[in-house]
């Protein structure tokens, strides 16, 4: 009997250990490989790298041609520079450059990258049975080895890593915790587009996200001092004016309505020969019916998901743990941009969907995400503008028929739930009536 019951602990103490062992294979593999294919110096990571330079020799973080200067400083030259769009905050870490070096900093940041996804990856697995979780981390994470969101935010270096690594700290630990509402506050802080996600927080949470927000903006203004936000919201409102939404790379519902009512404009106006000021007018018009179409169809998904989770159940499902993922994978429509590592966000109503295990849900979102993460944008394969306008369109439409079913399944799960407690409640009341006849 006793060397039953520790061959069953020993075994039991291994399928423990084989999830995490799986977890750093996979990241060292990833790690590896990312080599092959990321620049040396990828453009959003130099992005960051130059805000932080120009933040350290206190000029605008926020100009080109500053941060050019400041990179060349410190012997990057001809490096790819995009526009860095962060707040001040983010720029910080990256400040510390100007004593490490470029290299360093370097490291640093990919390995964290890599190790925030595969611990966020792990995290969404932890508390679920073992043997569907080792199933899903090596046929997922082998594959998003070598496509979709996890290799773009390794290729570019791009920070979506480690928001996906926060918001799985915040729905791995109870909704209501300290550290579920200090690491989330990260978020607006960063990429203010993906932060629906906060609304999962309770009670506490809520102040602690609030307090960390102002501890660190205050840590910001005692680093750099006002001038650095202020360049900040300048930067924000030109970008705003100026931004073309309808751009190939927006996987947004908000771009594919701007594209389509793009195509339909110059189509439209094709044989009318205008002047520039008419021009700028067509394009200003254009673009607010496209901002007031984008916002319509919102609003409209928004309600349809509410109808089928149904009124009765709204509470429960906002205090159930289905809620999270739904937040998560409604980001990428509400959001006005959504680039393709925008995907990471779609995994926990992925994975949940396969843990509910209904085939008319994880069947759609297996579907869903394969075609939204893991095919490339369509103008890198059809010159067809009407082909490309409709393969784009099926990516939003296809995140929108996965909530809905997501929504009537979780809801009917609730109602299940909820039976089966009435029922019981029944039964005991029952009893009890029986037993004081008696």
């Amino acid at each position: 009997m006793l060397a039953d019951s520790i061959k069953r602990r020993i075994i039991a103490v291994n399928d423990k250990r084989i999830l995490p062992v799986i977890t750093v294979l996979l990241f060292i593999a990833g790690f590896m490989y990312s080599r092959s294919y990321t620049p040396a110096w990828p453009g959003d990571f130099t992005a960051y790298l130059g805000a932080g330079y120009a933040l350290a020799e206190g000029v605008n973080p926020y100009d080109d041609q500053a941060v050019s200067r400041c990179l060349s400083h410190n012997g990057l030259h001809d490096v790819e520079n995009l526009p860095y769009l962060y707040s001040p905050v983010f720029a910080i870490p990256f400040s510390i450059a100007r004593y490490t070096g470029p290299v360093w900093i370097r490291r640093i940041w990919f390995l964290s990258l890599h190790g925030s996804f595969w611990l966020g990856f792990y995290l969404l697995l932890r508390k679920r049975p073992q043997n569907k979780s080792i199933a899903i981390m090596v046929v997922l994470g082998t594959l998003l080895l070598f496509m979709g969101p996890y290799r773009s935010a390794a290729k570019w270096g791009q920070v979506t890593a480690l928001l996906f690594f926060l918001v799985s700290i915040a729905m791995y630990r109870q909704r209501s915790s300290i550290l579920s509402g200090s690491v989330l506050s990260m978020i607006p802080l960063i990429k203010p587009a993906l932060a629906l996600p906060l609304f999962i927080l309770r009670g506490k949470a809520w102040v602690f996200l609030a307090l960390t927000t102002v501890a660190v903006i205050l840590i910001s203004l005692g680093t750099s001092g006002p001038e650095p936000w202020r360049q900040y919201a300048t930067a924000l409102n030109n970008v705003s004016s100026n931004w073309n939404l309808a751009m190939p790379a927006n996987q947004s519902l908000t771009g594919n309505v701007h594209r389509i009512v793009g195509m339909y404009n110059k189509n439209y106006g094709a044989a009318t020969p205008v002047i520039h000021k008419e021009r700028v007018k067509r394009a200003e018009e254009e673009r607010a019916l496209s901002t007031g179409i984008s916002a319509s169809l919102m609003l409209v998904v928004l309600a349809t998901i509410l109808l089928s989770i149904g009124q009765s159940r709204w509470r429960s499902f906002y205090l159930s743990k289905y809620f999270a993922p739904l937040l998560c994978w409604i980001s990428l429509l509400i959001s006005p941009l959504a680039y393709d590592h925008y995907g990471l966000f779609l995994l926990p109503l992925l994975i949940e969907s396969i843990f509910i295990g209904s085939k008319r849900l994880y069947i759609p979102a297996v579907i869903a995400f394969s075609y939204w993460a893991l095919i490339p944008n369509a103008d890198s394969f059809t010159a067809n503008q009407a082909l490309l306008l409709s393969i784009e369109a099926i990516r939003p439409a296809l995140l929108v028929w996965v909530a809905i079913v997501y929504s009537r399944t979780v809801s009917a799960i609730l109602l299940s739930k909820n039976c089966n407690t009435d029922d019981r409640l029944s039964m005991y009341q029952s009893e009890l009536s029986v037993l004081s006849i008696r």
